[in-house]
């Protein structure tokens, strides 16, 4: 079993790495706007419930313009998102400056997420590793 941790863990932390490193040069080398929120695209969850209001997410939609004056949008799908939640608000985005359709809203849960939660799981499975080590170090140390 312990082989299984730390292939997880390897694995974790070299996309850990990968995402890591899309985000740093997104930050260091990526073009940054001021947005605004426009409107949210909202989804329904359908439950089975039908005495109870559907439960709903709501993901704002953000627009911006490009250097060259060009409007664009995109919905910020980010389930932590700190972002605000008025029509109005303002938003500093960030994209890549080669590919503005990749933008995204510049705050830390938005660019760092999946680099974290990557090296997160390589943390928990290193973690499991060490510790199924250590009882299968004890239990040959008591047997």
């Amino acid at each position: 079993m312990n082989w299984l941790y730390t292939s997880i863990a390897l694995l974790s932390f070299s996309l850990a790495g990968v995402a890591g490193l899309r985000s740093f040069r997104l930050v260091r080398l990526g073009q940054h706007a001021k947005g605004v929120v426009c409107g949210f695209h909202v989804v329904l969850h359908p439950h089975r419930d039908t005495t109870r209001p559907q439960p709903e997410s709501r993901y704002p939609i953000i627009e911006y313009r490009t250097p060259d004056g060009q409007p664009r949008t995109f919905v910020e799908r980010e389930w932590l998102s700190l972002l605000p939640h008025e029509v109005g608000d303002s938003v500093d985005v960030i994209y890549p400056r080669d590919d503005p359709s990749m933008a995204r809203a510049n705050v830390i849960t938005t660019v760092w997420r999946t680099p974290l939660l990557f090296a997160g799981l390589g943390a928990l499975c290193t973690g499991a590793a060490c510790e199924s080590l250590r009882r299968k170090r004890r239990y040959r140390r008591a047997g």
